[in-house]
C-alpha cells in the first residue's frame, strides 16, 4: 500500500527522532544534538548522532543512518515500512489515511505550487510598491528582515498571471482567490502585506495579510481560508525558523502576532513563535511541549491578552506534564512585544522573560481573584475554583499535589479531587 507523502511529512513534524530513539537507547545531549550507543554494531563508545533539527540519526562507525521510519523499521518492525509508519501513527494518535484519500495528493501538490507562484509575484510586487516598502520601513523592519521572512504585497494583475498556469478551481482551493457576487475571481489579500505561513519543515502552506491602509475598515490581519494543506490550529508561525534555537535553549517564547515574531527575531530573540491570530489550540500546545521543556507566553497586557490567557489555561492544564515549566511574561501596559523590543532592546526583553511569572502564580491568582477570603461564602467559592483547577490538571501529578498543598496552607482549604 502506498502511503501519502503528506501524511509521512506530518508524522515527521510531530515525532522528534530523539524521543523515538530514546525508547531503545540511552542518549546524552551534546550541544544541539544527542549521542548514544549504536545498536547496529557492537558499539562501546557512543558513535551515533541524533539530530532533531534534521530529523535523522547517523552512526559514524558503521554508517547506519535514517529518519524516524528507518529507525522504527529496523529496530521494532522487522523491516516492514508500512508497519513502522503505522506504529508511529499509533504513538501520535494519528489515524492512518485510507487509499481513497491518495488522489488528493496530486491536488495538494498543485495547491502548494500555486502558493509558491503567488509568493514569487507578491515579493516581486513589493519592490514596485513604495507604499508597502515605506510601511515596512516605518514598522522598523530592515531590508534583510523583509527578505528573510519573504514579505510581499498583493499587486494588481496577480490573479490574471496565476490563471495562465492554474485553474480557477486550484486558485480557490489554495485560498488565494475567491469569487465575487458577479462570479469574477479576486485576490483574497488585496491591498495587504503578505506574510508566508510555513509548516515546521519550511513548506509554504498559506498566507496571512496585514492591511496596508489604516482607513481600511476590514480586520487588521487576515489568514487565507483553511485548505487541504493548511489548518490554522495545527500551525505555529515562525516555527520553521525558530526550531533550531528552541532546541538549543530547550525553551520557546509564544507571542500573539505575526509582526511580534518577526520583530523579536530581528532583534535577536529567535525562539519566538505565534498562533495563527486565534486562540492557541491543544494541538499547538502539544507541538510546543514536544520540542521544549520551558514555555514562556507573552500576551499583550490588556483586555485582549487577559482573554487569551483565560482561554489558554484550561487547555494548558489538560496537557502540561511535570517535566514542563510554563511562565507568563507581562510587559508594561501599552507595549506589545513588537513595540517593547524596538523601544527597550533585547537586554530588557531577556530580563523581562527571566522575571516572568510561573503558572502556579496565575492559578492562585485565578482561584482567589475578586474574593474576600475572610468571608465564609467567598472562601467557599474559592474552594470551588480550586477544585475545578486541580481536577483540570491531567498529566502533572506533582503540580496538582503541590497546588493542593499551597491552597491548603495559604487559604485553609482542603481540595478534594476526582479519582484518576
Amino acid at each position: 500500500m502506498r502511503i501519502s507523502p503528506l501524511f509521512l511529512s506530518k508524522l515527521k513534524g510531530l515525532m522528534l527522532i530523539s524521543v523515538l530513539v530514546s525508547e531503545s537507547v540511552a542518549l546524552i545531549k551534546r550541544g544541539e544534538k544527542y549521542k548514544g550507543l549504536c545498536p547496529f554494531h557492537n558499539d562501546k563508545n557512543p558513535s551515533m548522532d541524533i539530530d532533531d533539527a534534521k530529523g535523522r540519526y547517523k552512526c559514524w562507525v558503521c554508517g547506519e543512518e535514517g529518519d524516524i521510519f528507518d529507525w522504527e523499521r529496523k529496530i521494532n518492525t522487522g523491516g516492514d515500512f508500512y508497519a513502522a509508519v503505522r506504529s508511529i501513527a499509533i504513538r501520535l494518535n494519528e489515524k492512518m489515511p485510507d487509499e481513497d484519500s491518495l488522489p488528493n495528493d496530486k491536488r495538494n501538490v498543485k495547491i502548494v505550487s500555486a502558493l509558491y507562484r503567488a509568493q514569487y509575484l507578491y515579493r516581486h510586487g513589493l519592490v514596485k510598491n513604495s507604499t508597502a516598502v515605506d510601511y515596512l520601513a516605518f514598522r522598523g523592519f530592515t531590508s534583510k528582515t523583509v527578505e528573510l521572512w519573504e514579505l510581499g504585497v498583493v499587486s494588481k494583475g496577480v490573479i490574471s498571471i496565476l490563471r495562465k498556469k492554474f485553474s480557477d478551481d486550484v486558485l480557490i482551493s489554495s485560498g488565494i482567490a475567491k469569487r465575487d457576487n458577479k462570479g469574477d475571481l479576486y485576490d483574497c489579500l488585496r491591498q495587504r502585506i503578505t506574510i508566508p505561513l510555513k509548516n515546521r519543515n519550511g513548506t509554504l502552506v498559506g498566507f496571512a495579510g496585514r492591511k496596508l491602509f489604516e482607513w481600511d475598515e476590514s480586520p487588521k490581519y487576515l489568514n487565507l481560508a483553511e485548505t487541504n494543506v493548511f489548518t490554522k490550529g495545527e500551525l505555529l508561525f515562525g516555527l520553521d525558523k525558530a526550531l533550531p534555537h528552541i532546541y538549543k535553549a530547550n525553551c520557546a517564547v509564544i507571542v500573539e502576532g505575526y509582526f511580534d515574531v518577526i520583530s523579536l527575531h530581528q532583534a535577536g530573540e529567535q525562539k519566538a513563535v505565534a498562533g495563527m491570530g486565534t486562540a492557541i489550540t491543544e494541538h499547538q500546545l502539544n507541538t510546543l511541549m514536544n520540542i521544549a521543556r520551558t514555555l514562556i507566553f507573552c500576551f499583550d497586557n490588556d483586555n485582549g491578552g487577559a482573554r487569551a490567557i483565560r482561554c489558554l489555561l484550561p487547555k494548558l492544564l489538560g496537557v502540561i506534564t511535570d517535566k514542563h515549566t510554563v511562565r507568563f511574561n507581562f510587559l508594561d501596559i501599552g507595549y506589545d512585544p513588537d513595540e517593547y523590543i524596538k523601544s527597550k532592546g533585547l537586554g530588557s526583553w531577556s530580563q523581562s522573560c527571566e522575571q516572568s511569572l510561573p503558572l502556579s502564580f496565575l492559578l492562585m491568582q485565578y482561584i482567589t481573584s475578586n474574593f474576600k477570603l475572610d468571608s465564609l461564602e467567598d472562601k467557599q467559592r474559592a474552594a470551588i475554583r480550586a477544585t475545578e483547577v486541580c481536577n483540570s490538571i491531567k498529566k502533572a501529578r506533582y503540580l496538582k499535589q503541590l497546588l493542593m498543598n499551597k491552597v491548603k496552607n495559604e487559604l485553609g482549604i482542603i481540595v478534594e479531587v476526582q479519582n484518576e
